[in-house]
């Protein structure tokens, strides 16, 4: 792809295919390409959680995904009367304005991220011991212990630099 925009950086604008909405956003936030930032239309549903915040109901690890790589603004919705024919779904627009970062382990980062919210009304320390991690009950609350959080929360209570941290601690427990 980064031949065909000769290294420019660009833009994307479009209207997802609703089944596919996330494994497109997905595939463009990760690749190596000059992406400024994505806009696109999705179910409002996707939107929200694409733009959800720690604590939020809709919060999970696409969340954390999206925040760790763009800076994400729900702008507003498209209520599905203005289709013809009309959709059963409304509709939200959302812009991804892509961020810089620093070398991090991310392929790591994210299996910690997924397997917190594998139980999701589970604490985390049981959402992680429950997961296919292979730490040690033990282990699991000390990396919680030295990054800081409590073995009773739940996952969708933290936030992006929360789980970073976690992800740095296994690796020193392990």
């Amino acid at each position: 792809m980064e031949e065909e925009f000769n290294g420019e950086s660009f833009k994307v604008v479009a209207n997802l295919p609703y089944y596919i909405t996330t494994p497109i956003i997905e595939k463009l936030v990760v690749s190596d390409i000059n992406l400024i930032s994505i806009t696109v239309m999705v179910q409002k549903e996707v939107a929200k959680r694409l733009s959800a915040e720690p604590g939020n109901k809709d919060y999970g690890s696409l969340s954390v995904f999206i925040n760790y790589y763009t800076d994400c603004k729900y702008k507003f919705q498209v209520p599905q009367t203005v289709f013809m024919p009309r959709p059963n779904v409304d509709s939200a627009v959302v812009t991804l304005k892509m961020l810089e970062r620093e070398k991090f382990d991310t392929e790591f980062l994210f299996k910690v991220v997924r397997a917190s919210f594998t139980t999701r009304r589970k604490t985390i320390l049981n959402s992680l011991s429950n997961s296919k991690l292979n730490y040690s009950k033990e282990d699991i609350r000390r990396a919680l212990e030295l990054s800081n959080i409590s073995p009773t929360r739940r996952a969708e209570s933290l936030k992006l630099e929360e789980f970073m941290v976690l992800s740095i601690n296994f690796k020193s427990v392990g």
